[in-house]
């Protein structure tokens, strides 16, 4: 037979994993990107930009960001030696894509320009779960 006490602790664990689950999703919404959008209605991310450098600035290129106050977050040399820049406080990230622009120091510098999937593939083998390693938000 069950005891009073044993229901007990099992609505309290309950409780705490529902304060814990409240408290990652409260984490999450604030971080969650700024997003803010172009007069054509394109999303962007407000809290950073992507560069791709010239070859042989990386000197004058960190200078460049002092100057800016931006922050490299990653990088990425498999695929173009993109890198995304952190945006800093007090300026928007259009501006500061248009003084990268201007500054000759790289090849290209762009908005984080926010994409979505219009659908989900054809392919049952997704839908039903077999290829749940495809779900990854990491």
């Amino acid at each position: 037979m069950p005891s009073i006490l044993s229901g007990n602790i099992f609505w309290a664990r309950w409780i705490v994993l529902w304060l814990v689950l409240a408290g990652l999703l409260a984490d999450a919404a604030a971080q969650s990107p700024r997003v803010a959008r172009l007069k054509d209605g394109t999303a962007y991310r407000e809290d950073r930009i992507l560069i791709i450098p010239k070859a042989d600035r990386a000197a004058s290129l960190g200078r460049f960001h002092s100057q800016s106050r931006a922050r490299v977050r990653k990088m990425f040399p498999g695929m173009g030696n993109i890198h995304v820049l952190e945006v800093p406080a007090g300026i928007s990230a259009q501006e500061l894509v248009n003084r990268y622009r201007q500054s000759g120091e790289v090849e290209s510098a762009d908005l984080d320009i926010v994409l979505t999937a219009c659908g989900l593939p054809n392919d049952p083998r997704l839908v039903n779960g077999e290829q749940w390693h495809l779900n990854n938000f990491g």
